[in-house]
């Protein structure tokens, strides 16, 4: 495997994951607290150990990468609004 084919399968397991979370929960990480899933990783990775060496430690690093997609989606919305803050900071908006 290469690592294009092997990025493929693991964005393919991503996105199940994150399908089948969305029927019950919608896109509810687009608004809660980034603490909040700050803390979700945090578990995730706990989670992780103590799987660890079973099928499912597999499982608990596709939920590892999709807790990060978020969280760096959320702090890019963060950032991207102290950025645009300070670029119109002293200018008059309508």
């Amino acid at each position: 495997m290469n690592t294009e084919e092997g990025l493929k399968q693991f964005v393919e397991q991503m996105k199940l994951k994150l399908d089948t979370n969305q029927k019950k929960k919608g896109d509810s990480w687009v608004t809660c607290d980034v603490k909040f899933l700050e803390e979700k990783l945090r578990g995730e990775i706990t989670e992780y150990y103590e799987e660890e060496g079973s099928m499912k430690s597999a499982q608990e690093l596709v939920d590892i990468a999709n807790v990060c997609m978020m969280l760096y989606h959320r702090h890019f919305d963060i950032w991207a609004k102290q950025a645009g803050e300070k670029l119109f900071a002293g200018k008059k908006t309508r």
